[in-house]
């Protein structure tokens, strides 16, 4: 993060807001896009993998993976990843909860957003469990 506070994001994303805020064909794009603009967001490196894995493979939002690339770069200023310490208590912490499978991902960057102390936006209600388990602040747009 850099020091200027106008670069300070004052939210992280995941792949639910990330992935429409940079293809405006996909039907929440304002929405996205705005909230992204707002926060001046940053995003989880993991959200940051997945939403390009998505671009560069979608059927009807597919973008070549330079594009994907500058799209991502140009969007999200800041990056956040775990530390290993909270890595491991994240992952403690979705064993107690007995979370499984895909959604254990959902779980790293809401534990992402906890260790970078920002709320977490998200369009992924189906998430919610998992992201209340770790604690996260997240605002449902």
């Amino acid at each position: 993060m850099t020091a200027d506070s106008a670069d300070t994001p004052t939210a992280l994303v995941d792949t639910s807001v990330a992935l429409p805020a940079l293809s405006e064909l996909h039907e929440f794009h304002d929405v996205a896009f705005a909230a992204v603009s707002e926060h001046r967001a940053g995003i989880a490196a993991h959200a940051l993998f997945e939403t390009y894995a998505v671009l560069t493979r979608h059927p009807t939002l597919r973008v070549l993976p330079a594009q994907a690339l500058a799209l991502l770069d140009g969007t999200f200023k800041h990056r956040a990843v775990l530390t290993a310490a909270a890595t491991d208590r994240a992952l403690e912490t979705l064993s107690a909860a007995a979370i499984t499978g895909g959604v254990t991902y959902d779980g790293l960057v809401a534990a992402t957003a906890v260790e970078a102390g920002l709320p977490l936006l998200s369009l992924d209600r189906r998430a919610r469990r998992t992201y209340e388990a770790v604690g996260a602040d997240v605002r449902y747009l």
